[in-house]
């Protein structure tokens, strides 16, 4: 009778093997968890183009007779009423950005940190560009560009 040597798999090339494996994940998971922070940074980018157009709606729909405005913060940014931003206004309505997202910079005509729009026309005298970019990554940035006509876009 003849002995056959059973081989199985050694303990070096399981280390191998689960080495490969956890370096493929970890790969993947980098890959994803950026392309998710881009995601998020592309969808507050176009909230706050939807909250300036919805503030010169409003002016342009005269609703209670009023104007409108869009004030920024580090990390809101909050829809009122009337010519100029007042903190305690019951009027206002706070939209809180995404905490893995902030308000990087304001270059506003004036150097105000609020656009409002006028009346009628819905053009703004506080055109310019507010930045918008990735708490964890201050260099991956959104600009939404302000024109005078009171239309936005993100570049």
């Amino acid at each position: 009778m003849t002995k056959r040597k059973i081989r199985g798999i050694t303990l070096v090339e399981l280390s191998v093997v689960i080495s490969i494996l956890a370096l493929i994940a970890l790969i993947t998971w980098g890959s994803f968890s950026s392309l998710n922070q881009s995601q998020i940074l592309d969808k507050e980018a176009s909230n706050v183009l939807t909250i300036l157009q919805r503030a010169r709606n409003l002016t342009l729909a005269s609703k209670d007779a009023s104007q409108y405005g869009v004030y920024f913060d580090t990390d809101k940014v909050v829809i009122f009423k009337g010519d100029e931003y007042d903190p305690v206004s019951l009027d206002n309505e706070v939209v809180s950005l995404h905490p893995e997202t902030r308000v990087e910079s304001l270059d506003l005509a004036g150097g105000s940190e609020y656009v409002v729009f006028a009346r009628l026309t819905g053009v703004t005298a506080q055109s310019g560009t507010t930045t918008l970019s990735l708490v964890k990554s201050p260099s991956t940035i959104k600009n939404i560009v302000i024109f005078s006509t009171g239309l936005a876009e993100i570049k």
